[in-house]
């Protein structure tokens, strides 16, 4: 096979795996924004299931308010309104966050089983591409086959770095190595600035507790 043969090659594995990987970021994406969601409405529905509570709770008690006040000029009618008032009131409010909470729960479960399930379709398509293209795909061996290492591989057939793939793939190799590394310092990195930042924070703090403290006992001398 030649050269040009396999760069052709190679540009359709490249763009076989981005296709593929597109599909699974995609994946990814409807599924965070699936958990993200299913976290909010949660929040939601306890504010909804609350605010419900609650207008229920004061009807109810309008409600029993008015026949307590009918009766409240016979004790022993009176006395038996108002006790079940309050227990037909907590058993209404009761009811009622019962019922909305299914009712919330059933719809926040349904919508985030449904995009759960177009995630797996769109992972599954993104394995149905690999599936259907492996003829094409074996130009590169399959731990290679992701976007960053056939890009960087075509790279270097294209720029004639590499004449065969036993040496593109060994460039690739040293340059994944180093991104590894680069990435790792960077991690460091940002792990000590936020570690220097929470320490100039407690540093400031601590500055503004002491100051209060050397104006506090200048206050008690003062009173003396």
């Amino acid at each position: 096979m030649t050269n040009t043969a396999i760069i052709e090659q190679i540009r359709e594995a490249n763009t076989i795996c981005s296709s593929a990987y597109a599909n699974f970021a995609n994946a990814d994406n409807i599924r965070d924004a699936a958990e993200t969601k299913k976290s909010r409405s949660t929040k939601i529905n306890i504010a909804i299931i609350i605010g419900a509570a609650c207008l229920v709770s004061q009807i109810l008690t309008g409600i029993f308010g008015i026949i307590f006040g009918i009766f409240a000029n016979v004790p022993v009618l009176g006395k038996l309104f108002g006790g079940l008032g309050i227990l037909l009131t907590f058993a209404g409010t009761v009811f009622v966050i019962i019922v909305l909470k299914n009712m919330l729960s059933a719809r926040k479960n349904e919508e985030y089983e449904r995009s759960i399930a177009e995630a797996d379709a769109a992972y599954q398509a993104g394995e149905a591409i690999f599936c259907e293209n492996t003829d094409t795909l074996s130009v590169i061996p399959s731990e290679y086959w992701y976007p960053m290492a056939t890009e960087y591989i075509l790279r270097m057939f294209e720029t004639g770095r590499a004449g065969t793939m036993n040496e593109a793939l060994q460039m690739y190799d040293e340059y994944h190595h180093r991104w590894r590394m680069e990435q790792a310092n960077e991690a460091i990195i940002r792990q000590q600035e936020s570690i220097l930042s929470a320490a100039q924070a407690a540093e400031r703090n601590s500055g503004i507790a002491a100051a209060a403290g050397v104006v506090s006992v200048l206050n008690d001398i003062t009173r003396l």
